[in-house]
C-alpha cells in the first residue's frame, strides 16, 4: 500500500508543485480510525485536472 505522505511530500512540498504547475485544487481526505485508504479530489479546468491527474499517477508509480 502506498502513504498518502507520498503524495504530500515533506511539508507538502510535492502536492503543491503538481498544484501550483497545474493550476489546481488538490485535496486529501483527512485519515481515521481504521481507515486505510484516503480519497484525492482534484479540482480544476478539464485538461489541467487531466495533468495533475497524470502527475499524481506518475509520482505514485515512481513511488512503489
Amino acid at each position: 500500500m502506498i502513504s498518502a505522505g507520498s503524495i504530500i511530500g515533506p511539508s507538502g512540498s510535492v502536492i503543491n508543485q503538481i498544484r501550483a504547475s497545474t493550476q489546481t485544487s488538490i485535496k486529501i481526505t483527512k485519515a481515521g480510525k481504521g481507515i486505510h485508504q484516503r480519497c484525492v479530489t482534484v479540482n480544476g479546468e478539464g485538461n489541467n485536472v487531466l495533468q495533475a491527474g497524470k502527475l499524481l499517477i506518475e509520482h505514485l508509480e515512481r513511488s512503489e
